[in-house]
């Protein structure tokens, strides 16, 4: 059996038994002009006369790079807070006692163990727990709370929060 009728964009066309030419909106109108049974009529679609090329898909991994955002400048409060701890009382000394030399002797002290004075070793523990000790102490903050195990960074930063970081 040959098909008697054909889709044309959103319509139907097609030929009756006598030659003459029609275009209905649905098929069952197609039915009723060509005067056919349910079951003699074929339901699968044909292809269109000037067909559309087929447009390429894109990689999915590529459409999610899209809306990657640029890196931005954040400041991790864990390492800002200790450095702030080693520097504190320099700072202080210096700019209120006005004794700069006495504030980069302390400073050396906290976090290179030198005394500034003879040029050796100075290991004082209580010192270095200030500097280095607390600045370990906030570097080991930023990476286990603000990275892999918590991760309250990427929640900061997908919350929207715009420099902070821990």
């Amino acid at each position: 059996m040959t098909k008697k009728y054909w889709a044309v964009g959103k319509k139907i066309a097609g030929i009756r038994k006598d030659g003459s030419r029609f275009m209905v909106d649905t098929v069952k109108q197609a039915k009723k002009q060509l005067g056919l049974k349910s079951k003699e009529i074929s339901t699968k679609k044909v292809a269109k006369s000037n067909p559309e090329p087929k447009k390429r898909r894109k990689n999915m991994a590529g459409r999610r790079n899209k809306t990657k955002k640029k890196r931005q400048f954040t400041i991790s409060l864990s390492l800002g807070g200790a450095l702030l701890a080693g520097f504190a009382d320099p700072v202080r000394i210096a700019v209120v006692e006005k004794n700069p030399f006495h504030a980069a002797q302390l400073v050396a002290a906290r976090y290179c163990g030198l005394d500034m004075r003879s040029g050796r070793a100075y290991w004082n523990i209580y010192e270095l727990g200030i500097g280095v000790g607390s600045l370990i102490a906030g570097a080991l903050v930023h990476k286990f709370v603000g990275g892999a195990p918590l991760n309250v960074n990427r929640m900061l930063g997908q919350a929207g929060v715009p420099v902070i970081r821990i």
